[in-house]
């Protein structure tokens, strides 16, 4: 194959312009005083990028026969960082050059994994021991890295199972029933309005023909899942519970970390339409946002390149979405299918859960930007995922 043939345009485009657009901001908002940051990121570009390379000559059907391997070697590094881990909030390991955090790479590894095990039960996709080992699948990585503690990692394997099943085209209802537990949970904290929801769960199994054992059943395991809310409640890090409290009310906590989502706010708002122009944003300047270039590096976006730099997030996001759609049901491998729908899928979601945590939106949960918040081992993982989008792409025309 011509090398210039592995590399989609269009993919190419899009990664290059988001990487360079995200190390311009995060130059922006260490440049006064923390520049190794950049220089650390700058180096990862490249180390990324020389990776994106190689997994070209890779075909997908090594990515299926190593995944099951992939995925329990990464929860073996989580089980490790757990063991050796001395500090309760480390998420990292030390290598010595580098830290890297395993929470990033379980997520392709699951992504690899789960898709095969799922391809392996095909004829029996909406059976209970098939939902039930997807879980399974699921719950290892996520109650490690929840434990670490990472709220906001863990919640991404959630949605990866929910993307993945629904690719599969399991069925909505159990879908839904898969789902209510967790609403349970956040709902039972506003108990009127748990008891209405109670109610509509069964209202919708009822009149979707669920069985009515099958009814009692999920009824049953939503009471267990809202009874058991306050031992999650008080399971959660001080950290983790001012969050949630700061979103529903940041003014009530100004000068914790209801700080941090105003002033995120307020540099986001004052961009307007077209920014007040690279290198001249003032809530990066005076500190006003915390830890700015991690978390919250949408607000220095906002600030300085206004609604014009997150419609040009938006544009490249559009491309590399409108390009999986228009090329993906000409792959006719299913495992390469659902892996780069699911990828895809999941870098758009990252975005979206950001610059929503960014805004206001949503709770501040602790979800970086991609290609823009300062971190090797998230920078290094969506390239990744970029790269065995291209190669399935590539390889569209390959059936096995």
């Amino acid at each position: 194959m011509d090398f210039k043939k592995r590399f989609d345009p269009f993919i190419i485009f899009s990664l290059l312009g988001l990487s360079v657009f995200g190390l311009m901001v995060l130059f922006s908002v260490v440049c006064n005083d923390s520049i190794s940051i950049f220089y650390k990121q700058f180096i990862w570009f490249f180390i990324s990028f020389f990776l994106f390379i190689g997994i070209q000559f890779i075909p997908m059907k090594i990515f299926y026969i190593s995944s099951y391997l992939l995925y329990f070697f990464s929860i073996t590094l989580l089980i490790f960082l757990k063991v050796v881990n001395r500090s309760p909030v480390e998420r990292w390991l030390d290598f010595g050059i580098a830290y890297i955090q395993p929470s990033e790479f379980a997520k392709v590894s699951l992504i690899l994994a789960l898709p095969r095990f799922l391809l392996s039960m095909r004829e029996k996709r909406d059976s209970f021991i098939t939902l039930f080992v997807s879980y399974i699948f699921v719950l290892v990585p996520f109650l490690l890295i929840f434990l670490q503690p990472d709220l906001g990692t863990s919640i991404l394997f959630l949605i990866i199972l929910f993307i993945i099943l629904y690719l599969f085209d399991v069925k909505l209802i159990n879908l839904f029933i898969l789902i209510t537990p967790i609403l349970s949970i956040i709902f039972s904290f506003f108990p009127l309005f748990w008891i209405f929801y109670l109610f509509f769960v069964v209202f919708v199994l009822y009149f979707s023909k669920v069985d009515f054992i099958k009814l009692l059943k999920v009824f049953f395991v939503n009471i267990i899942s809202g009874g058991i809310a306050p031992i999650v409640w008080h399971s959660l890090r001080d950290y983790q519970k001012n969050r949630i409290i700061s979103y529903l009310s940041p003014q009530k906590d100004i000068h914790g970390y209801g700080w941090n989502l105003l002033q995120s706010k307020i540099g986001i708002g004052s961009g307007g339409i077209f920014g007040k122009g690279f290198l001249n944003g003032t809530q990066k300047g005076l500190n006003f946002v915390p830890q700015q270039h991690t978390d919250f590096i949408f607000s220095a976006v906002g600030e300085e390149f206004g609604f014009l730099g997150y419609l040009f997030i938006l544009t490249m996001l559009s491309i590399i979405l409108l390009r999986v759609l228009y090329i993906v049901n000409r792959i006719k491998s299913k495992y390469t299918k659902i892996v780069v729908y699911t990828f895809t899928t999941f870098i758009i979601f990252e975005y979206f859960l950001n610059i929503s945590m960014s805004s206001g939106l949503i709770p501040i949960v602790g979800i970086p930007l991609p290609l823009f918040s300062y971190g090797g081992s998230s920078y290094l993982t969506t390239f990744i995922m970029f790269a065995i989008i291209n190669r399935g792409i590539n390889e569209k025309d390959r059936y096995w």
